[in-house]
């Protein structure tokens, strides 16, 4: 697959696991002035993992397993990055049996911009049963996911890397960009899911 430069933006990547399942959640950030170095990127997989990482284990079952989060300039193809690992044994935080892990939650990004480059979504998942109720979340879990929304809006390393929406290019040679954003809200309480459990399903 060939790379789409990205100007002005770092990646980050909060992986996870649940079982032998890798997962991940991606957050991009938006930058002025020089690239960042491995040093700043290093703070800022340390912020992501100490604001969203923790609201994000507040929410999910302790089955998960926190595993890493890795940033990287896309500005370029050959970029800095750095990666922060999670000490052995940090997992969720919420005790019970788990949901299928198609069941989630939207939380939307956005810019205050019109047009379809200008909002992201990230899907939540990873929740136990006492949070769900028939194809809904618990008032409980709403008052975490929003929580979880306030900590994707914020910046990292005093101001350097705002969070933002990120519009990768699909066409090789045009370069893309990011847009801050202003908003990040948790889409509503249902749960976005395809499996049997949603009300009257399959009836």
């Amino acid at each position: 697959m060939p790379f789409h430069p990205t100007a002005n933006t770092s990646m980050c990547h909060l992986r996870t696991q649940n079982g032998t399942n890798l997962q991940e959640n991606t957050f991009a950030y938006h930058w002025t002035g020089s690239p960042p170095s491995d040093s700043e990127l290093t703070n800022l997989a340390i912020g992501v993992a100490n604001t969203i990482g923790a609201a994000l284990r507040a929410v999910t079952s302790n089955s998960w397993v926190f595993r890493e989060v890795y940033c990287r300039n896309i500005d370029t193809e050959v970029a800095n990055e750095a990666t922060f690992v999670y000490p052995t044994g940090i997992t969720g935080q919420r005790v019970g049996s788990q949901v299928a892990a198609s069941e989630a939650c939207g939380i939307v990004k956005r810019t205050g911009r019109t047009g379809h480059k200008m909002h992201g979504r990230n899907s939540i998942s990873g929740f136990i049963e006492n949070d769900v109720d028939g194809n809904s979340v618990s008032s409980g879990l709403m008052a975490l996911l929003a929580q979880l929304a306030l900590q994707i809006l914020l910046s990292q390393v005093t101001g350097r890397f705002q969070a933002a929406v990120a519009h990768i290019p699909r066409v090789p040679l045009v370069i893309g960009d990011s847009t801050p954003i202003v908003e990040a809200v948790v889409l509503d309480s249902n749960i976005d899911s395809q499996k049997t459990r949603l009300n009257s399903h399959g009836r």
